[in-house]
């Protein structure tokens, strides 16, 4: 990767950042009592946007910023997973994935992967992410798969914190109107397994197929997913011209199959 050379910057060192930074084992903060755990998170989101839109500006201190708060959250994050709550480790067995530091040198982060280890991260997760399965982002029946998991995720995202706002405004009132079925049928589909990948996929995956590729994915990149249903059925039935309605047909079942059978093999099996 080609970076374009910049002027020299110069680190941030403050005594007042430091001084910040070792208050974390000091005691709370009266001006801060009456504030809630909520509204403490959503003040750090609204400045950690702020200094994310100018670090992607190109500000070189909000850059900086932005780093040395991940940094700082992700020692907090370690520091609480080395002796991990009951709700703590309720995360972790849920999340596929756990923020965590990188090195090049793997020696630097051993004792970081020993107490991650500890937190089984995953283990109770719609995706089966044990080392042991053998799936991965390769092929493209694989990124549709992960698209419409992360579609169902949103919905249910979307749906789930406005009933935890109490607002009297439902999840689907923000939806565009052409996506309002296919939002509610997402909110409605019961967690991911293999037994349930089937449902998944007729009732969101392929109509979302279908949507974002104006009802034709056969003429779509996806095409090559399914063309070898087209050859199995001329073959087989010698009835089926290339390119011809049979055998377009058969190449949606095709792209249709095999994206199934991907979303099914990123399932736990329950």
């Amino acid at each position: 990767m080609n970076v374009p050379p910049s002027k020299p910057y110069k680190s941030i060192v403050s005594a007042k950042l430091n001084a910040l930074i070792d208050e974390s084992e000091g005691l709370p903060k009266p001006e801060m009592s009456s504030l809630s755990d909520m509204q403490l998170m959503e003040s750090c989101f609204i400045a950690l946007n702020e200094l994310f839109r100018r670090a992607k500006s190109g500000g070189d201190e909000s850059t900086d910023c932005v780093f040395r708060l991940a940094v700082r959250t992700g020692q907090f994050l370690g520091i609480l997973a080395s002796n991990p709550s009951p709700l703590l480790l309720q995360i972790a067995h849920c999340n596929p994935v756990w923020p965590a530091f990188f090195s090049p040198k793997p020696a630097f982060l051993e004792p970081f992967r020993k107490e991650l280890e500890r937190l089984e991260i995953g283990k109770d997760c719609q995706l089966n992410v044990s080392p042991q399965s053998r799936w991965s982002w390769d092929s493209a029946p694989r990124r549709q798969a992960a698209q419409i998991q992360l579609f169902v995720h949103e919905c249910k995202t979307v749906e789930v914190g406005h009933k935890n706002d109490a607002s009297g405004v439902e999840g689907i009132e923000r939806v565009a109107p052409e996506m309002r079925e296919l939002f509610k049928a997402a909110c409605a589909l019961p967690p991911l397994s293999k037994a349930k990948a089937k449902l998944w996929m007729d009732k969101v995956g392929w109509p979302l197929i279908l949507l974002l590729t104006n009802g034709k994915p056969e003429k779509t990149p996806l095409r090559i997913l399914g063309t070898h249903r087209a050859r199995h059925t001329g073959t087989r039935m010698g009835a089926a011209r290339l390119g011809g309605k049979t055998s377009e047909s058969n190449i949606r079942d095709g792209i249709k199959k095999l994206i199934t059978q991907a979303l099914r093999g990123m399932a736990q099996d329950r």
